[in-house]
Formats: C-alpha cells, structure tokens, sequence
C-alpha cells in the first residue's frame, strides 16, 4: 500500500467519490499546478496525528520541566531546533541559535573534538554520547554528558539532562 498518492486537484473534484474512498485506505495528497496544497486522510488517521501531537506536546512541556536540553541538528550541524530548556539554561535567544553551526555555541577549545564526535556518528549511521561544553553569555559554560543518534531523516539529536 503506497505511504500517500498524488491527485491534481481536477482530477479529485471529477472523481471526489473515489478519493474519499481512497483516503480511508491512506492519505491523498491533492495538487495544484504540480504542488501539493491538500491532504485528505480518514478521520481515524487524523484523530491518531491530533492525539499524538497533543502527547509530544505533553512530552515537550515535562522534558522542559525536568530540565532536558534537546538539540536537532542537520547534517551540516547546523542547529535547526532547540528546547526551550536549551535556551533558558544558556542564556542564548533563538534567533541568535537557528541555524548556526553547533561548534559556534561550543567552547572554542571543544570544538575540534566535537566536531569529530558528531562526524563519527554520522558516518556509522549510529549513537554515541559526548562531553558538550555550551558557552553561555556572561557565566561559566554549561557542561553537560549529551547522547545523540542520527534519526531516519539524516538529522542529528542531541539529548541531555539537567542534573540538580
């Protein structure tokens, strides 16, 4: 069974029958001028992607609370997201973390060692853990023990745990 089937918008209007049909078996992505605009899918499938962004969210709110700090990188390490624990522990504005290279935020002295850490985990395609030294803006940098996997999407994330 496909993961998800393309239809110009023409086509579903001419045949809406068929693709509500089609839509109970997986999702159907509706097309316009050869862009995906739509998505129709089963209402079971929806309640299930509702519920489960309703648990990350809940998942997000107690990992800040417990203070986990979450990195993604891509696969140039460049920081594509991060947790709010992330930027209340570093001091750091998001807008001053998106889409930077990781090493930027890292103590110059950690950087090579790093660098390498992440490149070794990328090339095995595996996990790993790593000493992570954040500079923060006028403290002492946070030094954290972070385990990082490589995830299906080729990016990299980065979790570490507050200790009291």
């Amino acid at each position: 069974m496909p993961d998800r089937v393309a239809v110009t918008s023409a086509d579903f209007v001419r045949n809406i029958g068929r693709w509500q049909n089609e839509a109970l078996q997986h999702p159907i992505s509706i097309t316009h001028h050869g862009r995906e605009r739509l998505v129709l899918v089963s209402s079971r499938r929806y309640e299930e992607a509702l519920s489960a962004a309703r648990e990350s969210e809940v998942a997000r709110r107690l990992s800040d609370r417990l203070g986990v700090i979450e990195i993604l990188l891509d696969p140039a390490m460049r920081i594509l997201s991060a947790s709010h624990a992330f930027y209340r522990h570093t001091g750091h504005a998001q807008e001053d973390v998106l889409g930077k290279l990781l090493t930027d935020l890292a103590q110059k002295e950690d950087c090579t060692a790093l660098t390498q850490r992440l490149q070794r985990i990328l090339k095995a395609q595996d996990e790993g853990s790593l000493p992570l030294f954040i500079a923060r803006p006028s403290r002492p940098p946070l030094a954290l023990t972070a385990a990082c996997a490589l995830r299906a999407d080729k990016t990299l994330l980065i979790l570490a745990a507050l200790l009291p």
